[in-house]
């Protein structure tokens, strides 16, 4: 297996669909997974929203997973070069 080019943590927390809130015991309970991955240097996106966060809010979801490939892809390119 290669080296993991990038990695990312998207981080929900906020009130979603149908008022369902994601503060509290799911934000507070994740919080320290996003920790451990800014310590490790990864991309840590923190997003207003619920867990469903495809259904509650798809087009800032779309905007974080187009930013991912873009890296992605810049990084290939660089790696193709050598």
């Amino acid at each position: 297996m290669g080296k993991v080019a990038q990695t990312t943590f998207v981080l929900v927390h906020g009130t979603g669909h149908g008022g369902c809130r994601a503060h509290g015991p799911m934000s507070s309970w994740m919080e320290p997974f996003a920790a451990r991955a800014r310590k490790l240097k990864w991309d840590v996106y923190n997003v207003e929203a619920s867990h469903d966060i495809m259904i509650t809010h798809p087009n800032e979801l779309a905007e974080i997973l187009l930013q991912i490939a873009d890296k992605v892809h810049v990084f290939r390119n660089e790696k193709m070069k050598r």
